[in-house]
């Protein structure tokens, strides 16, 4: 089976996520659904599929508005399974954009960088670009 760009679009409890085989990753909205269920099993098996052979250079762009503490672990466990990319000698680019004073995101995105160990690059918006989307 060959893999394709895999897209989940936002509801009030997940957040959109585009999956890309090319090397594209990105979760982008809210994420407080205590049962991902499907979702999460398709994500899961995709990124598994994914990381059997992947592209040259990944990018994972992760920006949440809500991450609830519970569903830290779900970001954690799959970024876990694409820091694999980097033992096969491709690499792995996190950026973690986090909104101007929302220290809660950015302090989880640290925590999640420490725990699975894989450096992010911070990424910092501004109210003018928000108010540009």
């Amino acid at each position: 089976m060959s893999l394709v760009v895999k897209r989940f679009f936002p509801t009030t409890s997940t957040p959109e996520v585009l999956l890309d085989p090319k090397g594209v990753v990105t979760i982008k909205g809210r994420l407080t659904h205590f049962d991902l269920g499907e979702f999460y099993r398709e994500l899961e098996n995709w990124i598994d599929e994914y990381i059997s052979d992947p592209a040259d250079r990944t990018s994972v762009d992760i920006q949440l508005e809500y991450l609830s503490t519970l569903n830290c672990m779900t970001i954690i466990v799959a970024l876990k399974k694409f820091s694999s990319i980097k033992l096969m000698n491709k690499e792995l680019n996190v950026n973690w954009h986090y909104e101007e004073g929302d220290e809660d995101i950015y302090e989880q995105g640290e925590f999640i960088s420490s725990a699975i160990n894989i450096p992010f690059n911070f990424l910092r918006i501004s109210e003018v670009i928000l108010e540009q989307q």
